[in-house]
């Protein structure tokens, strides 16, 4: 792996209030939320609904910071659907 690239992590803590809940990167296709075949199309994992990730509630707000921690949450939101932004979420320059 390059020196200017770190492996993204596969817990990020999702909420801290009232409750601690955690996301999990999906092991199945690696967070990224498709499958590569040998041909270049690739195909949605069925196991975390494309969003490559698990225990992201699209509709709560996040305590996720601004940069590349909140993506996977931005991710998510945007597979579902929803805002990208929420304005409950904590952190955000907006």
């Amino acid at each position: 792996m390059p020196e200017n690239l770190r492996p993204i992590t596969s817990v990020l803590i999702w909420q801290r209030e009232p409750n601690l809940r955690l996301a999990f990167r999906c092991a199945c296709c690696d967070g990224t939320g498709c499958h590569p075949h040998k041909d270049p199309a690739k195909t949605e994992c069925g196991l975390c609904a494309s969003t490559g990730w698990y225990g992201f509630d699209p509709k709560a707000p996040t305590c996720l910071q601004q940069g590349s921690h909140k993506v996977p949450a931005m991710q998510t939101r945007y597979t579902f659907g929803e805002e990208i932004f929420n304005p409950l979420d904590s952190g955000d320059l907006r």
